[in-house]
């Protein structure tokens, strides 16, 4: 018995554990961005961005470390301004199904089948797409009033493009 103990203590302290350090990067307003927020919105912006592959890994970290700020700030603001950060479920189905067809995929089945060779799930999609969406929504209640469309002028400076034509 006390050779099957000193054994399996043996290999315990011969076995190399790999365990990913979790770092703090940024605190915004008390929301806190680790480098594993990072490496995820790595995998989602190359998941979901074909042109991303073309760039060296740390392009793509960069990136992804701007993308994760702008998000966790888009999320403060949006707690601000909304009871809860959640979508109306047809209009997240229908961006879901806007996302996967850009890439190429006929259903969201399809689409969960992709995200796993990301380490993906759709409900990580489906966070981002929402935080997005709300943002947009923001974005329009808070400008609307203030942007005048002059119609004339766009039909003008059309017609005027497609004589140069």
């Amino acid at each position: 018995m006390k050779k099957k103990i000193l054994i399996f203590l043996f290999l315990l302290m011969c076995v190399q554990a790999q365990s990913i350090e979790t770092k703090i990067i940024h605190n915004i307003q008390n929301e806190i961005i680790t480098n594993i927020d990072i490496k995820n919105e790595f995998k989602y912006l190359v998941a979901l961005n074909n042109s991303l592959k073309e760039l060296d890994e740390e392009m793509i970290l960069n990136i992804s470390n701007e993308s994760v700020i702008r998000e966790k700030i888009k999320k403060i603001e949006i707690s601000k301004n909304f009871k809860e950060i959640k979508l109306n479920e047809g209009y997240s189905e229908i961006l879901l199904k806007n996302l996967y067809s850009r890439l190429n995929l006929k259903s969201i089945d399809e689409f969960e089948v992709y995200l796993k060779n990301y380490d993906l799930k759709i409900i990580d999609i489906e966070k981002k797409i929402t935080i997005d969406a709300l943002w947009n929504e923001l974005i329009r209640k808070k400008y609307s009033s203030k942007i005048v469309i002059n119609e004339a002028a766009i039909k003008k400076e059309l017609i005027k493009r497609n004589e140069e034509i």
